[in-house]
C-alpha cells in the first residue's frame, strides 16, 4: 500500500518559494557585506594602519612573523572636504601570539592619513 504524502503540493510550492526567497536575501546580505568591509580594507587610512603594524618592529618582535590579520576589524571613519578622523582596531595574528591593535588617526585635507594614537595587546 502506498504512503499519501499529508502536505499539499500548494504547501510544497510555498515552502520552495520562502526556502529559495530567504537564501537570496541571505546571500545577497553576504555579498553586501563583502563589498562593504573589502571597500573598508582597501581605503588609504586601513592601509596606513597595516603598515605600521607590519613595520613596528616591537610589534613583530612579541607576535613573530604576521600570519593575517582579523576579517572584521572595528573601525569609524569620518571624513569630509579632504580632511578626516578614523580608529581602528585591527586583530593581528602572529606567529607567536595574537594581539590587538588600536588606532586613532587623522587627516588634513591634501595630506595623509597621521597615526595620533596607537596602542596594541
Amino acid at each position: 500500500m502506498k504512503k499519501q504524502s499529508t502536505m499539499k503540493k500548494s504547501d510544497k510550492i510555498l515552502i520552495l518559494i520562502l526556502v529559495s526567497v530567504s537564501a537570496f536575501i541571505l546571500l545577497g546580505s553576504i555579498a553586501i557585506m563583502a563589498f562593504f568591509f573589502g571597500s573598508i580594507k582597501a581605503s588609504d587610512s586601513y592601509a596606513t594602519a597595516i603598515n605600521h603594524i607590519e613595520s613596528n618592529t616591537k610589534l613583530i618582535s612579541e607576535v613573530g612573523e604576521i600570519k593575517g590579520y582579523g576579517f572584521l576589524p572595528a573601525f569609524s571613519i569620518s571624513y569630509s572636504g579632504g580632511a578626516g578622523e578614523a580608529t581602528y582596531t585591527i586583530r593581528v595574528k602572529g606567529e607567536k601570539k595574537n594581539v590587538t591593535a588600536y588606532f586613532e588617526m587623522e587627516k588634513k585635507p591634501h595630506d595623509d592619513w597621521k597615526i595620533v594614537y596607537f596602542s596594541y595587546g
